[in-house]
């Protein structure tokens, strides 16, 4: 039995196709860096509790959380 030679499907072309424009895309880019950042949380009235992330920081409005983490 001989077996032919049959092209890659379509799918197959088009997956190579769209790996090989992302690769070219991400070429050169650098990863992004966070600075710590500044908060300042006010109410109306003042004297409100402040939480977060569900959790209480023991502050009141008016607050400013100075340095946070980006990533917190």
């Amino acid at each position: 039995m001989r077996l032919r030679n049959r092209p890659l499907c379509k799918g197959f072309q088009a997956l190579s196709l769209l790996l090989a424009v992302i690769v070219v895309a991400s070429c050169g880019r650098v990863a992004p860096t966070f600075e710590p950042g500044n908060i300042t949380v006010t109410s109306t009235p003042e004297g409100a509790t402040i939480f977060l992330d569900g959790a209480d920081t023991g502050e009141i409005t008016p607050f400013t959380f100075i340095g946070l983490d980006a990533a917190s």
